[in-house]
């Protein structure tokens, strides 16, 4: 009986603790609910998920390459605010109304997916202005990436030399570029069929 009993005492402590983890868990997550237009999206997020990463899953989310948008979200007040650098999400993760953090995309200028191409002159079919970039590939092989000026100016890198350029587009994977809108999708499928590679 003494067996039985210590036996159900470590079964509901195991179940007690599983729930305070699971409690735990859910308490780190925080509810996105996002807006695109017309195309509204809600999903979880790790409370510490960081600008650059809100940015690549919602550029996913909408599987839309938006080369230059702005982000707002709805405060406490309800006014729409710029959600423009890091310090901008820790505040509004703090206004956080009802654990749901409400994100408006503002498209300056977006590339459907399906319709970007770029045949290395400067400019893709969309004539948006392209920067050539060197790219180190996984098998160590360097190619020649075309990044949207646009989208460089989104992330800060408009003005950098191209030695400077080439160190931080090279910190990206290539399906890190697509998700930014960096350069194009069909320039990334052309260039694994090329090479035989995966992305």
């Amino acid at each position: 009986l003494d067996s039985e009993k210590e036996k159900t005492v470590t079964m509901k402590h195991k179940q007690a603790m599983a729930e305070t983890s699971s409690n735990k868990n859910k308490e780190r997550m925080m509810h996105v609910k996002s807006e695109f237009g017309d195309d509204i999206r809600r999903f979880l997020l790790p409370q510490e998920t960081t600008l650059d990463g809100l940015h690549v899953v919602l550029s996913d989310s909408y599987d839309t390459l938006v080369t230059q948008f702005q982000l707002k979200y709805r405060d406490d007040e309800e006014d729409m605010v710029t959600l423009a650098t890091e310090q901008d999400l820790v505040t509004a993760k703090h206004l956080l109304k009802e654990n749901v953090l409400h994100v408006v995309l503002i498209a300056k200028a977006t590339i459907p997916a399906a319709e970007n191409t770029t045949n290395g002159s400067g400019t893709d079919e969309g004539n948006q202005e392209t920067r050539a970039v060197p790219f180190t590939l996984r098998s160590g092989e360097v190619v020649t990436v075309h990044v949207f000026v646009s989208a460089l100016d989104t992330f800060g890198m408009a003005n950098l030399s191209i030695e400077e350029l080439t160190v931080e587009v090279n910190k990206w994977s290539l399906r890190a570029l697509v998700k930014k809108g960096v350069i194009s999708r069909r320039q990334v499928i052309s260039l694994c069929r090329e090479k035989d590679i995966q992305v």
